[in-house]
């Protein structure tokens, strides 16, 4: 098959999206399709390049950020691995104000619209020059939804198959653009353009039942396709060694305020550090993903926890391979929503550690993910606080955790469902 795929950043930037569909991609490129992704510019790549077997064509820029960063030949680039947070000038936070006070208050249907009129021009000219048999549209942003949708006037034929990988119209949580101006019109669109697809995929079943209440019509071409395992943990896993005088509990995965932040966790360990002061000089937690300035001032707010917390941004998938095998211990905060699973939910279960999950609600995604997971620790916490049983459960599990290492034949049997090769073909089904 020729399959085109539209989302707006690709290599070398490290999001969840790029990691899925830069797998996916290059799987499919590797089992004999012609492979083709439309995303964004970056400066220093060429706007037409052959990565891995993917033909990658780059078109505009995907925020007006981007575009600034572009022109002020910028290289500590957002979302590239190695790259840490500094704290803001003066200037640039008053800048950061007047934007939100002008430029994301109005834009619609998100930051990426600056990315949809050089994309369109661009997804025109590869329609006239190949015959694709699908196209695969990745959001958020909503935006390449939109890029794709103006290809069916032209290519009514082509197969199009949207992958929402965040919703649109009801993720209030995370700012998407002004709902207050735009609510009813994000949904009007949205419903518009998912009856315009072919078929339409969410990586959870609570995002689809959500969907299915705004949008009944689309049950029968809306279909979940779950996280997808695509590191090398089997071939490397090591022996369990003696253990060490530290632990490692590591954390992989952004912050996003008010959605998903440190602080349930670092209240946890500052009352661990009053009430058994020296219970932490047997553990290290380490954070790996993108630490923006938000996120840093939730950890520079507890300084008697900085011996034990280290700070690593982003690095790149293969560094995420050794780092994961490496771990004693690995933590997942959860979001305060429902309708969202972290896209390392897959390869968390299969590197088989003792897992930590800091929830919220019962109805949790990733405690759901990983029911029969037989060494998993589920903190159940209301409220970004935690009372002497939460304390003493976690102490206990690090302590004494169910099993060290999960066996490899379990993990087969849960993991089986998310091996890259399965997710592909799933996906190839959907657009056949």
């Amino acid at each position: 098959m020729r399959i085109l795929i539209i989302t707006s950043y690709y290599h070398p930037v490290q999001t969840p999206n790029v990691y899925r569909w830069s797998s996916i991609a290059e799987y499919w490129a590797r089992e004999g399709h012609e492979v083709h992704l439309l995303c964004s510019q970056r400066k220093g790549f060429l706007k037409e390049d052959l990565i891995r077997g993917v033909k990658v064509h780059r078109a505009g820029h995907n925020t007006l950020m981007d575009l600034v960063y572009h022109f002020r030949n910028k290289n500590n680039r957002r979302s590239e691995a190695n790259q840490q947070a500094s704290r803001p000038s003066k200037k640039k936070r008053w800048l950061e104000k007047i934007i939100d006070w002008t430029w994301r208050a109005l834009y619609w249907p998100d930051g990426s619209i600056v990315w949809y009129w050089p994309a369109k021009r661009k997804l025109k000219r590869l329609l006239k020059q190949y015959s694709f048999d699908a196209i695969i549209s990745v959001g958020l942003p909503f935006t390449a939804h939109l890029i794709a949708w103006s290809a069916k006037r032209n290519a009514s034929q082509i197969k199009w198959l949207v992958d929402i990988e965040d919703p649109f119209c009801y993720s209030k949580e995370f700012f998407v653009n002004n709902f207050h101006l735009y609510e009813s019109l994000n949904k009007r669109v949205e419903r518009k353009l998912l009856n315009s697809a072919h078929a339409i995929s969410l990586t959870v079943e609570a995002a689809r039942q959500k969907y299915l209440k705004l949008f009944p019509e689309l049950e029968d071409k809306m279909f979940v396709t779950p996280p997808v395992f695509d590191l090398n943990l089997e071939a490397k896993r090591p022996k369990i060694k003696a253990a060490s005088k530290r632990k490692k509990i590591i954390y992989f995965g952004a912050f996003y305020d008010h959605i998903r932040t440190p602080l349930a966790l670092l209240n946890l360990l500052q009352s661990i550090q009053i009430d058994t002061p020296r219970f932490l000089d047997d553990y290290e937690f380490h954070f790996y993903g993108r630490i923006d300035q938000e996120a840093q001032d939730y950890f520079e707010a507890f300084p008697q926890l900085k011996p034990s917390i280290h700070l690593h941004g982003l690095i790149s998938r293969q560094e995420v391979e050794s780092r994961m095998l490496s771990a004693d211990f690995l933590i997942n905060i959860s979001n305060k929503t429902t309708y969202h699973l972290p896209s390392k939910s897959a390869d968390y279960l299969m590197s088989g550690k003792p897992i930590i999950n800091i929830c919220y609600d019962e109805m949790d995604t990733f405690k759901a993910f990983f029911d029969g997971y037989p060494a998993i620790l589920n903190l159940n916490l209301r409220r970004d606080e935690h009372n002497i049983e939460d304390i003493l459960a976690f102490q206990s599990f690090l302590r004494n955790p169910p099993l060290k290492q999960v066996s490899p034949a379990v993990i087969q049997q849960l993991g089986a469902p998310y091996h890259l090769s399965i997710i592909a073909n799933q996906y190839l089904q959907l657009i056949r």
